[in-house]
């Protein structure tokens, strides 16, 4: 806690997956006798024995496929989320991750926060000899804030986040 200056363990009952393998085990758990279909969905309808769904293909054709469930594995912003709870209001931030070198870096994985910037969390893990500093931020000032809290990790904690080797964003709800 960067405000109240606290260090302190968790219990952590989450997963950081690699998302083609978690899209593979998914495939793998639809059985033999499902098609995959390369395509983005566009529309969803539940019906009385299971869901069609519309999607766009490629070539921009539009077809339908019919099924007895739905998996949605995109995000609160998806469109199966929100067929499948419609009218609910999903906060949105703006995520921003870096990534630096690191030497000699034992396994760390912590989370921080600070609502002076953010009333979400943000992250420090190291994985293959980086250190990934990333958050979520409200889209107004988010640039801003993800700064304030590297410099602060910087300064009061030795982390070594200044000559990013990358970066990346995105839209979190």
């Amino acid at each position: 806690d960067l405000q109240a200056e606290i260090v302190q363990s968790y219990p952590r009952s989450y997963l950081n997956m690699r998302r083609p393998a978690f899209d593979a085990w998914l495939r793998g758990m639809a059985g033999s006798g499902v098609t995959t279909i390369r395509a983005r969905a566009t529309g969803l309808r539940q019906e009385a024995d299971g869901w069609t769904v519309e999607f766009r293909c490629p070539d921009g054709s539009v077809d339908t496929a019919r099924g007895r469930a739905i998996v949605g594995a995109d995000g609160a912003g998806s469109l199966v989320r929100r067929a499948v709870a419609p009218g609910r209001d999903i906060l949105r931030y703006t995520a921003i991750q870096q990534w630096f070198p690191i030497e000699g870096a034992a396994a760390l994985y912590a989370c921080v926060f600070h609502r002076p910037t953010s009333e979400s969390c943000s992250w420090l893990f190291t994985k293959d000899g980086q250190i990934a500093f990333g958050g979520a931020f409200a889209p107004k000032g988010a640039r801003e804030n993800f700064e304030e809290q590297k410099r602060l990790l910087r300064e009061r904690y030795g982390f070594p986040l200044a000559q990013a080797l990358r970066t990346e964003a995105c839209a979190v709800y």
